[in-house]
């Protein structure tokens, strides 16, 4: 018997860091979306990326203003999107969970 797939969370935020989502930025967003077991995708624009990724991240190219659309599937994903973006509205402020 199949369980029924639940429909990712999804929160779209708007990057209000000056110099947009570089690398410092995408690596603590990356840092953040580790400490989660659903799978994350960040889309801006016509691009979808694996937001656990910093590299994928900082190729969105993603500037001030830029608006990003937070996916999650899996047991967290409430959980993930809404510490993603609250980490994102904090101008990357945010304090990072060690990963265990």
């Amino acid at each position: 018997m199949q369980t029924p797939q639940q429909s990712p969370a999804t929160i779209s935020v708007v990057i209000s860091n000056e110099y947009g989502l570089h690398l410092r930025p995408a690596d603590l967003f990356a840092r953040m979306a580790i400490c989660f077991v659903s799978e994350i995708t960040v889309r801006h624009n016509d691009r979808a990326v694996n937001g656990k990724s910093i590299l994928d991240l900082a190729t969105l190219a993603a500037e001030c203003g830029a608006v990003l659309s937070i996916e999650a599937s899996g047991p967290d994903a409430d959980a993930a999107v809404a510490a993603l973006a609250r980490l994102v509205e904090s101008d990357f402020q945010a304090e990072i969970p060690k990963a265990s």
